[in-house]
């Protein structure tokens, strides 16, 4: 049995050194947030190069890298759908990067519309959905990883 935990760096430490934190304090793998500076890092042109190296140093410190946790919302109603594309693209983005750190999944969280409650929109949003997962099938195929869907809670 492997024992994972979340690294939340938050801005208090670097990536590595909570990476290091989790490895010494006895944990086998880590579910990689993809939030605050290694979201930041997506806009970077060098993004997959930084990705590359945070991988190789969890492989040097024999910390699993389990999973990944792309950023999120992945749609957000009051946005244009410019903005949504851009929120797409950083997901897109965050599934590639979770190929170079050398994970097998990335959770994504499922676009839900904010009305989505009981059987409204219920179609509509499986139907956006399907399509935003399916359009994300090409970034999981080229980065060698499984998307895993978030399981969300709604009314």
């Amino acid at each position: 049995m492997k024992i994972s935990l979340t690294n939340a760096q938050r801005k208090v430490y670097s990536i590595e050194e909570s990476l290091k934190m989790l490895k010494d304090a006895g944990f086998d793998g880590v579910d990689f947030q993809i939030f605050g500076e290694a979201q930041e890092a997506l806009a970077r042109p060098d993004y997959l190069a930084f990705f590359e190296k945070i991988g190789n140093y969890a492989k040097e410190i024999e910390l699993e890298i389990a999973q990944t946790h792309a950023p999120y919302p992945s749609y957000v109603e009051e946005k244009s759908d410019e903005e949504n594309e851009e929120i797409f693209q950083t997901i897109a983005k965050a599934v590639l990067a979770s190929g170079k750190l050398g994970s097998k999944y990335v959770i994504v969280h499922p676009p839900v519309f904010p009305e989505r409650k009981y059987d409204r929109l219920k179609e509509e949003n499986r139907e956006y959905g399907i399509n935003f997962y399916k359009r994300l099938e090409p970034y999981a195929k080229e980065a060698g990883v499984k998307i895993c869907i978030e399981n969300m809670w709604n009314y």
